[in-house]
């Protein structure tokens, strides 16, 4: 029940736990679809940038039930590739937090400095009514690509 993480040399470690499977549970592969781009107003209303420099604004918040059809109540978390571009940030930088909607959780999915793109996989849990939001601290256009969902067998 353990994990090993290895530097070659010396670092600071952070690990952030993003999931695990649950008897019951399975993941479902799907085509890889673009579900957002805020640059364009895919999925997004038309949002442009997400965040603020400070980290105080709105998340995005965006429905993820349709990517199961019919099946809503079974979908548990939603595979995705989520990239920060056109970010901007203190110098330190800044970071992406996607998660179930509601308190936003003290973890990042990616960080990200002024000046440079970043994507990363991403593996985020679903809200009850079907949604997942996104928390940027910065500002950046945000891109999302579903390339699965993970349902409950029931």
């Amino acid at each position: 029940g353990s994990i090993c993480v290895f530097v070659f040399g010396r670092a600071d470690v952070i690990v952030d736990v993003n999931g695990s499977f649950l008897a019951g549970q399975g993941f479902n592969p799907l085509a890889p679809t673009r579900i957002a781009d805020s640059r364009n107003g895919i999925g997004t209303s038309g949002v442009g940038t997400v965040g603020t420099v400070d980290g105080s604004g709105a998340p995005l918040v965006m429905s993820v039930a349709g990517l199961v059809g019919g099946n809503a109540g079974r979908l548990v978390s939603v595979s995705m590739n989520v990239t920060a571009i056109g970010v901007d940030a203190n110098p330190a930088g800044g970071y992406v937090t996607v998660y179930a909607c509601g308190d936003v959780p003290n973890a990042s999915n990616l960080n990200f400095v002024p000046g440079e793109i970043t994507p990363n996989a991403v593996l985020a849990p679903v809200s009850a009514d079907g949604t997942i939001c996104i928390h940027v601290f910065g500002r950046a256009h945000i891109i999302v690509d579903v390339n699965g969902v993970i349902t409950t067998s029931d």
